[in-house]
């Protein structure tokens, strides 16, 4: 047993060491994050302003985590340019997710939790790819820090 668990282990490692890979990580914790903000929020809010508000918070943690851990950028400071720039990608590709709901919501009278879910699901794994080669290419592109 510890043998396959070190084994697994080091794929993860290997599979880490691409920077896309920590890219889908960093993303995958943030729209985890996303989801059970949105949800939390959806038991006392309507939809939009759960979204709004759920996406405010894992830009944040996407942001640190993108610039820290991803892309590896070490300039000192608090980085507000780059939050600024992280924060404008994010919001236009949030255009996707309100997007998905607002066809979702014009579709159905009510779709419940779970439809509103996986169209946000969708959404999101739709502009991920998007955003990786924007935030590579503007944000956080080697040249700039």
């Amino acid at each position: 047993m510890a043998a396959a668990i070190a084994t697994a282990r080091r794929h993860v490692e290997r599979f880490l060491q691409y920077e896309f890979a920590r890219f889908l990580f960093v993303g995958g914790l943030a729209t985890v994050l996303y989801f059970v903000l949105f949800n939390t929020f959806r038991l006392f809010m309507g939809p939009f302003v759960s979204n709004a508000i759920a996406v405010v918070i894992s830009i944040l943690l996407g942001w640190y985590g993108n610039r820290r851990y991803t892309f590896r950028v070490r300039t000192p400071g608090f980085g507000l340019r780059s939050l600024v720039e992280f924060t404008t990608v994010v919001v236009v590709t949030l255009a996707g997710s309100t997007l998905a709901l607002d066809l979702l919501f014009r579709t159905m009278h009510d779709p419940g939790i779970l439809a509103e879910n996986l169209a946000l699901a969708a959404a999101t794994a739709g502009t991920a790819a998007l955003r990786y080669v924007i935030l590579r290419a503007w944000v956080f592109h080697p040249d700039r820090h």
